[in-house]
């Protein structure tokens, strides 16, 4: 009977791990996406305007 209970055990950590570590990937995936996003200007103005002035 203990050894049904320890398995059950184990299974259930391993699940529980194995959801932390999908959610710490999904974070990671979000973090990733945050890190690529430009500033509005840069979807507005996709290119780099060069302003020469005379002086």
């Amino acid at each position: 009977m203990d050894i049904i209970k320890s398995l059950t055990a184990i299974e259930q950590q391993a699940l529980k791990e194995l959801a932390e570590e999908n959610f710490r990937e999904a974070v990671e995936a979000v973090k990733a996406k945050l890190r690529e996003k430009k500033p509005w200007w840069h979807r507005l103005l996709p290119f780099t305007v060069t302003v020469k002035w005379r002086t």
